[in-house]
């Protein structure tokens, strides 16, 4: 079986998931790490993969909105929500990959939030969704690369 490691910026959510996953059986654990800040999640990412072995699959699910009318938010609303939603898990796969890459195994799982198909959505989540999109076609063209060696 797996190990599950959790990463949140909120430890006591962290930490309930963790015991979650050891009530139904399963090993996991927390690591508190706020992934809008790389180097700090590259050192978590790091220890991970110590401790664990390895990282063979990452699943991405971060994320963060708060629905407002653009025209009624001021320029910094949208920050949180790139951050979080897009540049934070850009940071956890920039950290992830080359303990893939020195395996030549893993898998990728990236969920984001289908904003950018709602009509009339009223959030700068769409930044951020659309961002996804144009960077999961760029991993999918690396590892089309990456395979092909």
């Amino acid at each position: 079986g797996c190990v599950v490691a959790i990463l949140d910026r909120n430890r006591d959510a962290a930490e309930q998931v963790e015991e979650q996953v050891v009530q139904r059986g399963g090993r996991a654990h927390s690591y508190p790490v706020d992934i809008t800040q790389y180097e700090r999640c590259r050192g978590v990412v790091d220890k991970v993969a110590d401790q664990l072995g390895g990282v063979d699959v990452l699943v991405n699910c971060a994320g963060y909105d708060r629905c407002i009318a653009f025209l009624e938010s001021d320029p910094g609303f949208g920050h949180p929500i790139l951050d979080i939603n897009l540049r934070g898990p850009m940071n956890v796969l920039h950290a992830v990959l080359p303990h893939m890459l020195r395996r030549r195994h893993g898998r990728i799982v990236m969920l984001t939030a289908d904003a950018a198909r709602i009509a009339g959505h009223k959030s700068r989540e769409i930044e951020a969704v659309l961002g996804y999109r144009g960077r999961d076609e760029m991993i999918h063209r690396d590892d089309l690369v990456l395979t092909r060696r």
